[in-house]
């Protein structure tokens, strides 16, 4: 969603995103990623949107910062998101992702505030992730349990409506004791 002064709130259309990330930009983007892309330093976009299986991003340095929290996977990316830097949503927003398309992300997730996978995409994370609650769609939640924070053991959470959690984790109806690599 956007805000223009004439029509108010209207959903973003495809002329509403910019094509590229630009390390350093003052400008807070929509950026539709249809093209590998690659962030430098720290820098900060409104929203992204994976519009094309060639879409992905590398973090090699610094701070990718998501401004309003949202992430839509309108399309699986080949190759997701990876590299030394950190992939981080603006303090006090809600880190969303959704959407239909598969996304993996190697680089390293921080999220101060709840950390939200919706949409029937699969998303698989690898990094050393800092997120303190995770939703999984419909009103699951998923919270950090402080004794395996660090480890980067598997676990999976199926659809909605079931959990299957892997290496022994307890995982009652609305709680999930897990760490933060896996597959949602």
């Amino acid at each position: 969603m956007t805000y223009d002064p004439v029509g108010g709130i209207k959903p973003l259309i495809t002329l509403d995103y910019a094509p590229d990330i630009t390390t350093g930009s003052p400008f807070l983007n929509n950026v539709g990623v249809g093209t590998p892309q690659t962030v430098t330093g720290d820098t900060t976009v409104n929203s992204i949107k994976i519009v094309d299986p060639n879409g992905s991003i590398v973090i090699e340095s610094g701070t990718l910062t998501v401004n309003s929290g949202m992430m839509l996977a309108a399309a699986s990316s080949t190759n997701g998101i990876s590299g030394a830097g950190t992939l981080a949503f603006a303090s006090g927003m809600d880190g969303i992702i959704a959407g239909d398309g598969n996304l993996t992300i190697s680089t390293n997730i921080t999220s101060p505030a709840p950390f939200i996978k919706a949409g029937t995409g699969k998303l698989t994370l690898s990094g050393n992730n800092s997120l303190s609650t995770v939703y999984i769609s419909a009103d699951r939640s998923c919270r950090r349990s402080p004794a395996r924070w660090v480890t980067t053991a598997p676990f999976t959470l199926a659809a909605a409506e079931r959990w299957s959690c892997r290496m022994g984790w307890i995982c009652p109806p609305s709680i999930c004791l897990c760490t933060t690599a896996g597959e949602f």
